[in-house]
């Protein structure tokens, strides 16, 4: 099991870097620091996306479906 998961994530990275995205880490403890983004920036991102979601299954009747 734990080969599946280290190939996703070397797969992950690879796909990342086709597509020039960075992935960040963070350690545990620091996250707390990044509630208020989370509040501002994440808050709004999730509602449009979610309603994007919806227009994208009423239009074309299709689930999203994730490839990753």
């Amino acid at each position: 099991m734990d080969i599946i998961v280290i190939q996703k994530n070397v797969d992950l990275i690879d796909l990342s870097k086709k597509y020039f995205i960075k992935i960040i880490s963070f350690p545990p403890h620091m996250i707390y620091k990044f509630q208020p983004l989370d509040k501002s920036f994440m808050g709004s991102l999730k509602i449009y996306y979610s309603e994007e979601i919806k227009m994208w299954t009423r239009t074309t009747g299709k689930p999203i479906q994730y490839d990753i």
